[in-house]
């Protein structure tokens, strides 16, 4: 990866973690995508994969992977 692309990256790791440890809502994280040229639609698509790769390991700590 050149360093062109690390920009827009670190901001979506930013997102990211801004989302899912609760310091920003869901509208906040689909606003701030869509400064990252997300549409609405895939913002929101973005939103629950992230939830659900939490929850995945989340079951995964828990239940011992698998």
């Amino acid at each position: 990866m050149d360093k062109t692309d690390e920009g827009p990256l670190l901001a979506l790791r930013s997102i990211r973690d801004s989302f899912l440890l609760c310091h920003i809502d869901a509208f906040e994280a689909k606003r701030r995508l869509s400064t990252l040229g997300f549409r609405p639609r895939s913002a929101r698509l973005v939103l629950h994969l992230w939830i659900e790769d939490e929850i995945a390991a989340l079951h995964d700590i828990e239940w011992g992977g698998g």
